[in-house]
């Protein structure tokens, strides 16, 4: 876990280094932060070892009372809503909903080779969330032996130009050539905030899918596109991290890894692998 820890305080370093460039490069009025009205997020491939257990959580602060609500779908594109108030500002509103159908579906279902992976295709589970006044919003991707937990970022604060930052794939080989389905991918997400959002994808290392060319997707709001580092006996650590997207209208980006040990290089040494996400800034809020 230390070396999660550590993780932990270099995000929180670059987190604040975003923030404060924001604020020093832009006008009042145009400053970035945290809170907003509207939100989008989905939740990346966790790792999970029992269902009924597992959940994702989205918990929701405010300095003033507001009221609003949370839109999301499944897999197959059902609607859901789940309307929130709160009064007492002390006090932070919880949603959670079980995991299974919520989540995007990556190759590896826990430990399970899956054909029917999500894996860069039109997804559907994404999370809208509004409000009458302004709040704060982060999730939690929750498992019994592998959990994050992430800020979200308000469709305000969004862009058109980003950069991934993930972590290299955990693959590991049993027998001569078979890869073992313990093995994790560095991943990305993109969700989109309006309709007709054109996006240009130039991955890093190699995707499970589309390799290492260069993609355009077509996405409507809502949909999200995930993408995960191929893992091959001869390229078992691809890291997405560099991976430019672009767009022409604002996107949500998330990145991370489904279940990564860290550090790398002494992994023999570790039993802990824990599942890694966050909301990637845009690059206009780099200063």
């Amino acid at each position: 876990m230390e070396g999660k820890s550590m993780r932990l305080r270099y995000l929180i370093i670059i987190g604040w280094i975003a923030v404060l460039s924001a604020y020093n490069t832009a006008p009042a009025q145009l400053a970035i932060d945290s809170k907003g009205t509207d939100f989008w997020l989905t939740f990346m491939p966790n790792f999970h070892q029992a269902a009924n257990y597992d959940s994702l959580y989205i918990f929701i602060a405010a300095s003033t009372p507001t009221q609003g609500e949370i839109t999301y779908r499944n897999r197959q594109g059902a609607n859901f809503q789940q309307n929130f108030s709160i009064t007492d500002t002390n006090q932070i509103y919880k949603f959670n909903i079980a995991w299974p159908g919520f989540e995007l579906e990556g190759f590896n279902r826990s430990g399970l080779f899956i054909n029917n992976s999500q894996n860069e295709t039109i997804a559907n589970q994404s999370f809208h969330i509004t409000s009458e006044n302004e709040v704060t919003v982060y999730a939690l991707s929750q498992a019994i032996k592998t959990s994050d937990a992430f800020l979200t970022l308000p469709t305000d604060a969004l862009g058109t130009n980003y950069y991934v930052m993930s972590y290299s794939s955990d693959g590991t080989i049993v027998g001569k050539s078979s890869i073992s389905t313990q093995s994790t991918p560095s991943q990305c997400a993109v969700v989109a905030t309006d309709s007709n959002t054109v996006i240009h994808i130039i991955p890093s290392v190699p995707t499970v899918i589309g390799g290492i060319e260069p993609r355009d997707i077509t996405l409507q709001k809502g949909e999200v596109y995930l993408l995960q580092a191929a893992i091959t006996p001869v390229n078992l650590r691809g890291d997405l991290t560099g991976t430019n997207i672009t767009s022409n209208k604002p996107i949500a980006v998330f990145s991370g890894h489904q279940r990564s040990k860290i550090p790398l290089q002494n992994a023999v040494d570790l039993t802990s692998r824990d599942f890694l996400c966050e909301e990637i800034p845009p690059v206009t809020t780099w200063g």
